[in-house]
């Protein structure tokens, strides 16, 4: 945690966090409270989480507001939907790096609307969440500079490779997302 204080790092736990054991509720509370107000990157880690689950959850929470007479239907937009999202108060921005461990090479169910039409960059690591190092994370933010550096070649007159990098690092089951703010 020091280097996360040293850095003002925001944490953040998404999903159905009241679903897991009461220590590691706590847990996450305290981190959160810790770094609550940083404003540097923010690290989101996703628990208890899944991208259809929170949409549904997201259907319903809005549906009850309309039968209580506290949204109206018509006032239902993007933003609307962004407040009512698990990360609504983790992610101030669209998703930029996602990591998945566990060594599968797809994000699915994850994060389905917080990165959908940006240019999010995804690193997949072998290493399943617990084994997850120091070494692995760097070289998942070495694959979001990556991804800017390609944006950035992609922009120049000479042309460049896409803007989204997608790069094997092994194998661990799990998500985390990391953005930062603009």
């Amino acid at each position: 945690m020091k280097r996360t204080h040293e850095r003002r790092m925001a944490v953040h736990a998404i999903g159905d966090i009241g679903s897991l054991p009461l220590s590691l509720q706590d847990a996450i509370a305290r981190a959160e409270e810790a770094t609550r107000g940083y404003d540097g990157m923010h690290l989101n880690i996703a628990l208890a989480y899944g991208g259809r689950r929170e949409l549904v959850d997201v259907a319903r929470l809005m549906a009850e507001k309309v039968r209580m007479g506290t949204l109206s239907p018509d006032d239902v937009d993007e933003e609307v939907i962004a407040h009512h999202l698990y990360t609504r108060d983790a992610i101030t921005s669209d998703v930029d790096l996602i990591i998945r461990t566990g060594g599968d090479m797809r994000v699915s169910n994850f994060l389905l609307w917080q990165s959908c039409g940006n240019e999010s960059a995804a690193y997949f690591c072998a290493p399943y969440w617990p084994e997850f190092r120091r070494i692995d994370l760097l070289r998942a933010i070495r694959t979001y500079q990556m991804r800017g550096e390609r944006s950035e070649e992609k922009d120049r007159p000479s042309g460049g490779e896409p803007a989204c990098c997608m790069r094997p690092c092994g194998s661990d089951r799990g998500h985390t997302a990391l953005t930062k703010d603009s």
